[in-house]
C-alpha cells in the first residue's frame, strides 16, 4: 500500500479521512452530498469526505472510501509541524485511553493556501477510530510544532450524523 503523494483540500475542512492508496482529488470536483449541522459531506470519484470548520484555522476532516478510513486536523500550529509528527490524541478527556501515532503533514498552496494538515490513515488490517469519533463529544490532539507543545481540542457535535452520511455516500 502506498500513502498519499498530494492532498488537495480547501481550508474549510480539517479532519481528514483519506482512503489508503487514493490520490487526493481537487475539491472543486467534489459534489456536495449533504450539509449536517456545520459538517459538509462531499462525494469524489473514489471516496467521500466530511469536514467541519471551527474558529480561526482549525478544522477536522474524515475520509471514507470503499474499504478505508482516514482522518486529520488543521490547528493553529500544524503549518509549522514537522513532515512526520508524533501526535497523542484521546476522546472525551479520557487520557487513560490515549493513542500515539505519527501523523503525516500535507499541504497544497493552490487549494488551501498552504495550510498544514496532520493526517492519519487507519490501516486496513487494524480497527478504525470511526466509532470513537461517532460516539465522543470531543477529541484532543497534542503535538509539537515550532519547537513548542501544542494542544487542540475539537467539539464533535453532529459527528454521528456526519459519519452516517459520509459512510452512506461512500457505500459502506
Amino acid at each position: 500500500m502506498r500513502l498519499l503523494k498530494k492532498i488537495s483540500i480547501p481550508v474549510f475542512g480539517a479532519l481528514l479521512l483519506l482512503p489508503v492508496g487514493l490520490e487526493a482529488q481537487a475539491p472543486a470536483r467534489g459534489k456536495v452530498f449533504a450539509n449536517i449541522g456545520g459538517w459538509q459531506v462531499k462525494r469524489f470519484p473514489k471516496y467521500c469526505v466530511a469536514s467541519v470548520g471551527f474558529d480561526g484555522d482549525r478544522a477536522l476532516r474524515i475520509y471514507s472510501g470503499a474499504d478505508s478510513f482516514s482522518f486529520g486536523f488543521m490547528g493553529a500550529a500544524t503549518a509549522t509541524a514537522a513532515p512526520k509528527t508524533p501526535v497523542t490524541y484521546w476522546f472525551d478527556n479520557n487520557k487513560q485511553a490515549k493513542f500515539t501515532r505519527t501523523a503525516v503533514k500535507r499541504s497544497n498552496v493552490s487549494e488551501d493556501g498552504g495550510a498544514g494538515w496532520l493526517i492519519f490513515v487507519d490501516p486496513a488490517n487494524e480497527p478504525s477510530h470511526a466509532g470513537e469519533f461517532e460516539l465522543a463529544r470531543t477529541v484532543t490532539f497534542n503535538y509539537k510544532a515550532g519547537g513548542a507543545a501544542q494542544s487542540e481540542t475539537f467539539q464533535l457535535k453532529g459527528a454521528r450524523t456526519a459519519f452516517a452520511k459520509v459512510f452512506e455516500c461512500s457505500g459502506q
